[in-house]
């Protein structure tokens, strides 16, 4: 078998290895160090490949003076046909092109399954929003209309006989309109080699945060302005209510207060979720009533559960601290209460990792990128409240 051909079959068998692994349910560190094992096999063939084709570019040229029978000993170690017609290696850009778009065990699918999977997951459970459980709808392009009724059927009672009056349900569209967030870094091909820990999981496991952090950030607090989506506290018309004129500490009345109006609005409480700031839950926790005892923790030695009134908390510091109410100046905070039900989350491209040592190929270099494409929309603004004016 000829080398290069020998050297292709080894790295799909590789391939072929690490692609069972990302199919596992059950993916853990030892699955995860395999497969970074067997990827850094599959670069070093891949290094061979490349300067298999060096020199032969150089054998092109005639810069060494071999005839075609050295040169494909040289090249393949072996016997090789010795027609006139010189020996076709890939481009370094041609042959990534192959992987990425071949089928079966090819090294662009393998990778892409992997990195999308694993690191959806891992942002999913770093991201609030996205954990509180929002209506996901995929996305085929930039744009997705998804059709909500805007006003239903009536009913009455009717004699025998009696003509019934004709009432239609009317519509309209959410709009979702894609938005890319991003993540981009240069490692150098020395500290990937010679990391400990692994400078890739090191870098992979920050961008799964910073990219988590980033979308929690626009889907609560973003403000609309293209590119940015428009998060949940500035969806427009939402209900807001301030804990004072000057502002003031959020209390177990305001709390049940804003459940009160969302029940008002027919809400799935069961869907609901609430969305603070740690310093409010600080505040929160330490609620007590008359008789000094903690109103969401009976026995302060017991774990602490994320909730009230039976409704799941989320935290995030991606919530402003800075806001005013009246003239209290820029100390407040806002409570969000929201009918996951009532939360679109357009996926039109779930985080992708993407690698490359051609972008810096002068620096000695590759470049990693992490990009998705995703929008949040209410399909009802009423299935949400916002307490406004919350200070320390």
């Amino acid at each position: 078998m000829d080398m290069y051909e020998k050297l292709l079959t080894e790295q799909n068998d590789l391939l072929a290895e690490a692609r069972s692994i990302t199919q596992k349910d059950d993916f853990t560190d030892k699955d995860d160090a395999r497969f970074q094992t067997l990827m850094s096999k599959v670069k070093g063939i891949g290094r061979r490949l490349d300067r298999m084709k060096v020199d032969l570019r150089l054998y092109e040229n005639k810069a060494d003076g071999l005839d075609g029978t050295a040169i494909r000993k040289l090249l393949y170690g072996g016997r090789h046909d010795t027609s006139t017609e010189k020996p076709w290696l890939p481009t370094l850009k041609e042959y990534r092109a192959a992987l990425a778009e071949g089928s079966g065990a090819t090294g662009g699918v393998v990778i892409a399954d992997q990195q999308a999977g694993t690191f959806f997951d891992m942002l999913r459970a770093k991201s609030v929003v996205l954990a509180a459980g929002p209506r996901i709808v995929t996305m085929t392009s930039d744009v997705c209309h998804v059709p909500k009724i805007l006003s239903t059927t009536s009913t009455a009672f009717y004699n025998e006989g009696a003509t019934l009056s004709s009432t239609e349900m009317t519509f309209e569209a959410v709009t979702l309109t894609c938005r890319k967030i991003a993540a981009f870094c240069l490692a150098s091909n020395e500290s990937l080699a010679d990391g400990n820990p692994q400078l890739l999981a090191m870098v992979g496991q920050d961008f799964t945060t910073a990219m988590a952090l980033g979308l929690d950030n626009a889907f609560l607090d973003g403000d609309g302005s293209a590119p940015t989506p428009r998060g949940i506290r500035n969806f427009t018309s939402v209900t807001e209510t301030p804990a004072a004129t000057n502002g003031s500490q959020p209390t177990v009345n305001m709390l049940l207060a804003q459940i009160g109006r969302l029940e008002a609005k027919n809400a799935n409480i069961e869907r609901c979720a609430w969305f603070c700031h740690p310093r409010d839950w600080k505040t929160i926790k330490a609620f007590v009533d008359d008789n000094g005892d903690y109103y969401f923790n009976q026995n302060p030695s017991d774990s602490f559960a994320r909730r009230i009134f039976g409704i799941p908390v989320y935290l995030s510091t991606q919530l402003s601290i800075t806001e005013s109410e009246g003239g209290s100046g820029a100390v407040c905070s806002s409570l969000i209460l929201a009918d996951m039900d009532q939360i679109v989350v357009g996926m039109r491209q779930e985080v992708d990792l993407q690698y490359s040592s051609d972008f810096a190929f002068n620096l000695d270099s590759v470049a990693i990128r992490a990009t998705a494409r995703m929008d949040i929309q209410p399909i009802n603004v009423a299935g949400v409240d916002i307490l406004t004016g919350c200070t320390a």
